[in-house]
């Protein structure tokens, strides 16, 4: 209905969407937390959807912020899962397509390692605060596949894989900033060609009037400031809580593509944010970014050093 109709079912998708946000809330099932964190990434690898919802909803006044909402609820759901790990079935976890080999592959929750012809190969997982939660390869990037979201004919609860509900949810939040920010430069790609052909076309003789021009120019510049309200909109939206999901993997990843995606994402955020002129998020990902080359717990040391010379002095 959502992805169908949302033009047509404005108010009624804003109850579908709050009420798609809540089901990922801790006290649900665990089946349905995965199938909701399902549903909101076939929503986040649609980007002019997600604009729309932008549209609709942040940008009114007594509206409810659906897109920021969506973005801090993703959030939400991966901190949780640190705080409460899910008791899936490791032995499964190849059910949603993790193992190149066809077979199952049984993954000690406290070690992160699998012994392969007599030697051990680290696994890709996050851990963090002794919670180890496997990363799964579940879909191509810029694409969505629902796995369980094709289940809910069946009788009983589908059992969900060790590591599924966190690897759709980082998959999110991956695609969420690939897809906004090809949406976004692609736009403000388009309205500066548009703006430097106006100014070509004003300064050579034509055979349009100066008030056609002016006309034109001014009918150019409303566009653009409508459009940059909704990309400034966006990113305002969608920043903290993208920030904090991000470092938070971040700190817990242990693998190196992972690691190399999260810092990718939040470059090209820093980079999204410069181009529009927003200073605070931008500086924002770009200390994140500066933190997340230092040691762990190195920053805390050295702020507690220069806070206690401040202090002394």
């Amino acid at each position: 209905l959502i992805k169908q109709f949302y033009s047509l079912l404005v108010t009624e998708c804003e109850i579908f969407l709050s009420l798609l946000v809540k089901f990922l809330d801790a006290d649900k099932p665990q089946w349905l937390r995965a199938v909701a964190v399902e549903s909101i990434h076939r929503l986040c690898v649609q980007p002019q959807l997600l604009r729309s919802f932008c549209q609709s909803y942040d940008m009114k006044q007594h509206s409810t912020k659906v897109f920021r909402d969506i973005v801090n609820a993703l959030g939400s759901f991966i901190q949780s899962l640190f705080l409460v790990p899910p008791t899936g079935n490791p032995a499964t976890t190849n059910q949603a397509g993790n193992n190149n080999s066809g077979g199952p592959v049984s993954a000690p929750a406290n070690s992160g390692m699998l012994g392969i012809g007599g030697g051990v190969t680290l696994l890709p997982a996050f851990e963090y605060r002794g919670t180890w939660i496997p990363i799964l390869t579940i879909t191509v990037q810029g694409s969505a596949k629902a796995t369980y979201l094709e289940m809910l004919d069946k009788v009983e609860p589908p059992t969900i894989p060790e590591g599924y509900a966190m690897s759709v949810a980082f998959h999110c939040l991956l695609d969420l900033v690939r897809g906004i920010t090809s949406m976004i430069e692609g736009e403000l790609g388009e309205v500066e060609t548009e703006c430097q052909t106006t100014t070509e076309a004003a300064s050579s003789p034509t055979q349009s009037s100066e008030q056609q021009e002016l006309q034109s120019t001014s009918d150019q510049m409303d566009k653009e400031k409508v459009s940059r309200a909704v990309w400034e909109e966006m990113v305002n939206a969608c920043w903290c809580g993208l920030l904090a999901a991000l470092s938070l993997l971040l700190d817990a990843s242990t693998d190196e593509a992972a690691t190399e995606n999260i810092l990718k994402a939040e470059l090209t955020m820093a980079a999204l944010c410069g181009r529009l002129g927003l200073v605070t998020s931008r500086d924002a990902f770009i200390t994140a970014i500066c933190k997340g080359s230092l040691p762990p717990h190195y920053a805390l040391t050295v702020l507690n050093t220069t806070t206690a010379a401040t202090l002394s002095n």
